[in-house]
């Protein structure tokens, strides 16, 4: 049921891309800020106040989750739930912004790389928790991916440094599930040689998630050939190497809710 959820909303997504307008209206960080300035104790403000903002979102959606766990209801929970954690617009509505921005000045530094580490954050890493610990485990981190986005809360300075630890580590074995998809995906010789130059795990999570998913995603692409396609066709197949890894990673979504 919950593979099915994820299909639905990105065909949703495809057919109807206007929804997208409702995920953005929900907005996290009003919440928060309401939370930061009217709830959270001042003394406790500085160390603690990521769990002191996603304690009461994180409750409801557990007690919603256990109230429809089952049937038709719990189909439509999973559903809403896909709905507002995936963001499914990194492979659609900004590849596209990416690719106007690369026609109108052919000369600017788009960094496109950047493609494959937005499609871990926005979809690859939701589809992971989502599937291996449920709904709760993908408003969780969407949450705290939106806690790490937020550098003032209110009339209260946020410390982000934990949540990034945190945040790095949740994404961390969906970054390794990806750069493997890649490389199956695209030039798997290619790609597992970039791997290999990898360590696999790092003091500095958010920097290796970033090089492995950069680097193997743009060996598997390319392989060992020069450069030679412009970069507006270089998004275009980066996109084309994503889409078939989400194709992928759904098929490894059925296997795992199978399983568990």
């Amino acid at each position: 049921m919950q593979t099915l959820s994820l299909v639905i909303v990105l065909v949703l997504d495809r057919i109807a891309p206007t929804l997208n307008d409702y995920r953005k209206t929900y907005s996290v960080s009003s919440h928060f800020r309401w939370l930061a300035d009217n709830w959270v104790p001042e003394q406790l403000a500085r160390r603690y106040i990521p769990l002191f903002l996603i304690i009461p979102g994180l409750l409801l959606v557990g007690i919603a989750s256990h109230l429809f766990h089952s049937g038709f209801l719990a189909q439509i929970f999973n559903l809403l739930i896909a709905f507002f954690c995936m963001q499914p617009g990194v492979l659609n509505e900004d590849v596209d912004k990416w690719i106007d921005n690369l026609e109108a000045d052919a000369q600017q530094d788009q960094n496109f790389p950047q493609l494959f580490g937005l499609a871990n954050k926005g979809l690859f890493t939701v589809i992971f928790w989502f599937i291996v610990l449920g709904p709760l485990a993908a408003v969780a981190y969407r949450m705290l991916a939106q806690l790490c986005t937020e550098k003032k809360l209110g009339t209260r300075q946020l410390w982000t440094k934990d949540v990034i630890k945190l945040l790095n580590l949740l994404e961390w074995i969906p970054a390794l599930i990806s750069s493997f998809l890649f490389m199956v995906c695209g030039n798997f010789e290619a790609g597992l040689r970039t791997s290999k130059s990898l360590p696999v795990f790092s003091s500095d999570l958010q920097t290796l998630n970033e090089s492995r998913l950069q680097q193997v995603g743009i060996a598997s692409l390319i392989g060992d050939q020069d450069k030679t396609q412009s970069d507006i066709e270089l998004v275009r197949q980066s996109r084309g190497l994503l889409l078939r890894s989400l194709v992928l990673w759904l098929a490894l979504a059925a296997l795992l809710e199978y399983w568990l």
